[in-house]
């Protein structure tokens, strides 16, 4: 299950669209210009809710090491994307 918010109250820079939340992993995540980025829940809410936040906080990275292709299923699935576990660099 994952959970898509797109309402601008949540601070995305241009670029982003949505953002997913992905409980059953624990983080957050959203695609601007093609890159994967996520971030833990409890620290994106942390550090005040919106992707703005996060990324000034220092806390939204670049997803290098997915957890497995299940979870990039879950991603293309919710955002429309075709990520695939093999083309991550730090797999």
């Amino acid at each position: 299950m994952g959970i898509i918010i797109d309402d601008s109250n949540y601070g995305f820079p241009e670029g982003v669209d949505s953002l997913l939340r992905l409980p059953q992993y624990g983080c957050v995540v959203w695609v601007e210009d093609g890159t994967l980025y996520d971030c833990e829940a409890n620290t994106f809410e942390e550090a005040g809710g919106t992707v703005q936040s996060a990324i000034d906080a220092g806390q939204g990275g670049e997803v290098t090491a997915p957890e497995s292709q299940a979870f990039l299923d879950r991603v293309n699935f919710h955002l429309g994307t075709d990520f695939q576990y093999d083309n991550f660099a730090g797999r």
